[in-house]
């Protein structure tokens, strides 16, 4: 069955069918923290919240309340804020402004993850420790024992090569995810083009936490300079797109944003960018002369 996709302004609800309301009830409930209620037949959405969510066979994109805005240009203005910034950021997301906020970042992250994998992906050496009797590194002679010996065995330190990386493994959780939000050609060719680099990348997805942390406490510079923004829009797909799975089944979907916040935050990081003097929001309401 085809998708339906709905689009509603910033601010509006949306009655929803019976078959609607079961799908919508259930992401809810199993996801609370999405600024999203269901109040008789009808779905709301908390003020200012923008973006798309997905439920069964219906999607609804909430397009910004302010002639002239598309949800792109809140989502340039995000990323703009968040450090992420790239020379065809306005033509990728373009491109993809009729699909809403979550797929915009999944085309985003798909076109640049190409490219990154056509420029080479990056590992890195690891001393790893044997016990045997093929000498292919340095033998560690104060590491011997007479029992090692006896079997024809001595410890040997030697290294190897690998792209089981901290950086492929959180971009290999962020493929993964995307995964379940493939609707179109393009993104199936591109998921096809970058598959095989990942395919030997091991890592669970509860191990994000620990990765993203050691990611912030190690310096690294690339020579494939893809990485940094690849890196920055894995996260927004591993932490901004909530999944609502029942098996291996994909029940819901949703990348939501509160427009106020994003546009504040913009304008302090213009102004500030802008001036030498110092720029921070008041925490009350300040009386002017």
């Amino acid at each position: 069955m085809s998708l339906k996709i709905v689009r509603i302004t910033e601010g509006e609800s949306y009655k929803l069918s019976d078959n609607e309301f079961q799908s919508f009830s259930l992401f809810l409930r199993s996801n609370p923290s999405i600024p999203a209620k269901i109040k008789g037949k009808s779905l709301f959405f908390d003020e200012y919240i923008i973006g798309s969510i997905t439920a069964g066979n219906t999607s609804i994109i909430i397009e910004p309340r302010i002639r002239g805005m598309k949800t792109n240009d809140y989502f340039e203005m995000q990323l703009f804020v968040e450090g992420i910034e790239s020379d065809n950021l306005s033509t990728l997301l373009g491109e993809s402004n009729q699909y809403g906020l979550e797929q915009s970042l999944v085309n985003l992250f798909l076109s640049q993850t190409v490219k990154l994998t056509r420029k080479g992906l990056e590992g890195r050496f690891t001393n790893k420790v044997d016990l045997t009797n093929i000498i292919h590194g340095r033998i560690l002679v104060e590491r011997i024992h007479p029992l090692d010996l006896m079997n024809d065995r001595v410890p040997v330190e030697y290294s190897t090569y690998s792209l089981n990386t901290i950086e492929n493994k959180i971009i290999r959780l962020a493929l993964n995810k995307c995964r379940q939000l493939v609707q179109t050609s393009d993104q199936l060719k591109n998921i096809g083009i970058v598959s095989p680099y990942f395919e030997n990348i091991n890592v669970l997805s509860s191990e994000y936490k620990v990765l993203k942390d050691k990611l912030s406490h190690t310096y690294t510079s690339y020579a494939n300079n893809f990485y940094p923004l690849e890196l920055k829009l894995a996260e927004k797909i591993i932490e901004g797109i909530t999944l609502n799975m029942k098996k291996n089944e994909l029940l819901g979907s949703s990348y939501l944003v509160n427009s106020n916040n994003i546009f504040e935050s913009y304008g302090r990081k213009v102004i500030k960018d802008g001036f030498r003097m110092k720029v921070e929001k008041w925490k009350e309401p300040q009386r002017m002369a």
